[in-house]
């Protein structure tokens, strides 16, 4: 009972601090997006037991902002991760508090193709990964509002 009670409190926190404010601006200038949306949420993720059973992997909450903003040549996508904001940074993986920080740029080059330049970055105290990837992105759109945008590019990474 007191494990759907904390998932009830995370989902009514989640829907008063959530700010889905997409926003269309007016201003002309390059360096004004036309078009931002930036929102908070607390989350809960739930491993399967065959999951736990099998690998170190636990179960834990974490809080994430989360923002895009497009311009006519270019668009900006990243979130920030607190992972188990309630746990100290010291304490024992997976146990421990870890930040999550993934910053994407796409800058358009002609027509559908973007320059792409995407960073996976996760740090706790005893580990770290650190995911580069610069490269092509095409974007596909649909006329119902479905757009994906696959890219391919080298990755280097660096971890502990």
């Amino acid at each position: 009972m007191k494990f759907l009670n904390n998932i009830l409190m995370l989902i009514i926190l989640s829907l008063l601090l959530s700010s889905a404010n997409a926003q269309e601006i007016e201003d002309t200038s390059p360096l004004v997006p036309s078009f931002y949306t930036l929102k908070l949420s607390i989350n809960y993720l739930d491993w399967t037991g065959r999951t736990e059973s099998q690998t170190p992997q636990k179960d834990f909450s974490y809080v994430e902002i989360e923002g895009f903003a497009k311009w006519d040549r270019a668009e900006f996508y990243m979130y920030v991760d607190l992972e188990n904001p309630t746990k100290n940074y010291g304490d024992t993986p997976p146990d421990s508090k870890r930040y999550v920080l993934k910053p994407i740029l796409d800058v358009k080059i002609f027509d559908n193709v973007y320059l792409h330049i995407q960073d996976y970055m996760l740090y706790s105290k005893d580990f770290y990964v650190n995911n580069l990837v610069i490269g092509l992105a095409y974007k596909l759109e649909t006329d119902f509002g479905l757009g994906v945008k696959p890219f391919i590019g080298p990755h280097i990474q660096g971890s502990t």
